[in-house]
C-alpha cells in the first residue's frame, strides 16, 4: 500500500466531512431536509430561496427563516456527533 500524499489526505478529509453533512441532512425534519437539499443542490438542481418559496407558495421571508433554523440544526447535529 502506498503512503498517501497531503493532497490525498485533504481530499479524504473533505469527503468525510461531506458524508457527515449528508448524513445530518437526512436526519432533518422532512420540510427542512427538502429545503436544504433544494437550496444546496443535494439530489436536486440547486435553486434559490426565492424559487423554493415560489414553488411552495410561501413568503420568501418565511423560507429564509426556515433555512436559517435548518442550518442551525445541522450545525448542532454535526457538533454533537463529534463528541
Amino acid at each position: 500500500m502506498m503512503p498517501t500524499t497531503r493532497a490525498q489526505s485533504g481530499l479524504l478529509l473533505a469527503a468525510e466531512r461531506r458524508a457527515r453533512v449528508f448524513d445530518a441532512v437526512r436526519h432533518l425534519a422532512p420540510n427542512r431536509r427538502e429545503l436544504v437539499s433544494r437550496v444546496f443542490g443535494i439530489n436536486w438542481l440547486a435553486q434559490s430561496v426565492r424559487s423554493v418559496a415560489e414553488s411552495w407558495e410561501a413568503p420568501k421571508s418565511h423560507v429564509d427563516r426556515m433555512l436559517v433554523r435548518a442550518l442551525a440544526d445541522l450545525r448542532l447535529m454535526l457538533v454533537e456527533r463529534r463528541r
